[in-house]
């Protein structure tokens, strides 16, 4: 799972609660991060933030669903 977050207090909350469901999961700080993640590895879903810093969270899926990426049909 990508988390996708800005906020460090909401990082900790939500990694936590994943952390305790068993789930594997990486954090991109800010939408540009998460753009790297996207094209760098695979996931089965992604939580992402709507309001972050270089590259909104609209911005990320907008690029994901667009070009052919191979995690454009991912959950988010």
């Amino acid at each position: 799972m990508l988390l996708a977050e800005d906020n460090a207090t909401n990082q900790a909350i939500i990694g936590g609660m994943l952390a305790r469901m068993g789930a594997e999961f990486a954090v991109a700080a800010d939408g540009v991060e998460a753009m790297r993640w996207l094209d760098w590895d695979n996931f089965d879903l992604a939580l992402i933030d709507i309001e972050m810093p270089r590259l909104s969270g609209l911005e990320v899926i907008r690029n994901l669903r667009a070009g052919g990426r191979h995690n454009a049909r991912l959950p988010v």
